[in-house]
């Protein structure tokens, strides 16, 4: 419906809470549909091990960004200038957001050799101020270049190491998503398919994890009541073992002495 009527009017003016109601629709409709392609194992694969990286790389991801937001105020600090030869930003009038794209470009590899804001700073009027400013802006920039080869080495590494640490436990979520389908579905079925529905059985296993549960004594504490309660049977086989071995000698002993 939605897809039909922008087709229709698409031509025409939005207002902005029908351009914000539109993009709550879309999202949650790109949202659903990620949800149930999980049904099919490739997609399953691909979606739920793009969904735990990325909730383990977030606080990087928040960190970088905030990283890349104090450059640029660093460079507003120090009137440093922006090269934009191709007019890209000439539509941007906020100078905060053209010096932060810039830091997003330079982020992903394009850096840009680092100039002084003219039009805040004459140059030919005050050329040692200039050229303080330029020398800060400089050490700035040779700083920003190795923090991102530095913070691009380290999510790489975390993107390979995150993805070995879920990639064995795969099948496990597969199970988990899939008893969450059921979980959902099985109501929906048994309200409009009754017959189809048939009782089933649930069993539950759970393990006592409270270190300080007086009742289990915690896990920790359980087992090592357990390996000392194995130690203690294996201490009295051992003590009967000997004595049968004595009883024996003694057996022995009176053997040789009747003979």
């Amino acid at each position: 419906m939605l897809y039909t009527t922008k087709m229709y009017n698409q031509f025409e003016t939005d207002s902005t809470f029908e351009i914000a109601l539109q993009a709550v629709i879309i999202f949650q409709s790109f949202f659903k549909v990620f949800y149930y392609l999980r049904i099919y194992d490739q997609f399953h694969f691909i979606l739920t091990m793009a969904y735990y990286i990325a909730r383990e790389v977030a606080p990087f991801m928040i960190f970088t960004i905030s990283m890349m937001i104090g450059f640029a105020k660093m460079y507003q600090l120090l009137n440093a200038g922006v090269n934009d030869p191709d007019g890209l930003y000439e539509n941007i009038k906020s100078e905060f957001y053209v010096t932060m794209f810039e830091t997003y470009v330079a982020a992903k590899g394009k850096a840009k050799p680092p100039t002084v804001d003219e039009a805040k700073v004459d140059v030919a009027r005050d050329p040692l101020y200039a050229t303080v400013l330029f020398f800060l802006i400089t050490i700035v920039w040779a700083i920003e270049q190795g923090f991102y080869g530095i913070m691009f080495t380290y999510y790489v590494a975390m993107l390979m190491q995150q993805f070995e640490k879920h990639y064995s436990m795969m099948p496990t979520y597969e199970y988990r998503t899939k008893s969450k389908f059921n979980e959902e579905v099985y109501p929906i079925l048994q309200l409009f398919y009754p017959e189809k529905c048939k009782p089933f059985k649930v069993v539950f296993f759970s393990m006592d994890k409270n270190q300080s549960y007086d009742g289990w004594l915690g896990l920790a504490k359980a087992n090592g009541r357990l390996c000392e309660g194995q130690k203690n049977d294996l201490a009295d086989k051992e003590k009967e073992a000997s004595k049968e071995r004595d009883n024996l000698k003694e057996v022995q002993v009176q053997n040789k002495d009747l003979l």
